[in-house]
C-alpha cells in the first residue's frame, strides 16, 4: 500500500524560504514522523497474543532523491530479526482452506485514519520538528 502526502510542496517552499539549510532535514523528519504515527496506530490495533507482532511494526526511512523524502511502515520479518512478524498478512487478510481465519485488519485502518486526519498530523509533525530544529539552532548559537 502506498500513500502520497499532498501539501508537502507548500511546506518545502516555506522551509526553503525561512530555513534553507535545514529544509531538507526538516522535511525528511516530518515524513518520518508521519510514518511513525501510522506505525504507532497500527501497533495499537494489532492483536496482542505474545506482543511479537506489535513489536515488529516499524517506521523506516528509505533512500530517496533530495527534496522527495520517503518513509515506510514495515513489519520486520526473517531469521535475523528480533521480532519476526512474518504472519502479519494472515491476520491482516485472513486465510482460506480447511480452517479459514477471518481477516483482522490493523494496517489498513491505521492508513485510512492517517489519510483522514492528514492535515492535523502534518501540521503537528511540522510544528514539532520545526520547534526541535529551532531549539537545536539556538543551542548551537548559545555555545558560540
Amino acid at each position: 500500500m502506498t500513500m502520497v502526502i499532498e501539501g508537502l510542496d507548500e511546506v518545502k517552499a516555506l522551509l526553503e524560504k525561512e530555513t534553507p539549510k535545514q529544509a531538507n532535514n526538516i522535511l525528511r523528519a516530518v515524513v518520518q514522523g508521519i510514518a511513525s504515527e501510522i506505525a504507532k496506530d497500527a501497533r495499537k490495533s494489532a492483536p496482542k497474543n505474545t506482543g511479537n507482532l506489535r513489536k515488529s511494526i516499524k517506521a523506516k526511512r528509505k533512500k530517496s532523491k533530495p527534496g522527495f523524502p520517503v518513509s515506510a511502515v514495515e513489519i520486520t520479518t526473517g531469521k535475523n530479526v528480533k521480532n519476526d512478524g512474518f504472519y502479519w498478512r494472515f491476520i491482516e487478510f485472513g486465510t482460506q482452506g480447511n480452517n479459514p481465519q477471518p481477516e483482522q485488519p490493523f494496517i489498513r485502518p491505521a492508513k485510512d485514519r492517517a489519510q483522514a486526519n492528514m492535515p492535523q498530523i502534518l501540521e503537528s509533525q511540522f510544528v514539532k520538528k520545526l520547534q526541535a530544529n529551532i531549539k537545536r539552532i539556538q543551542k548551537k548559537n548559545a555555545k558560540k
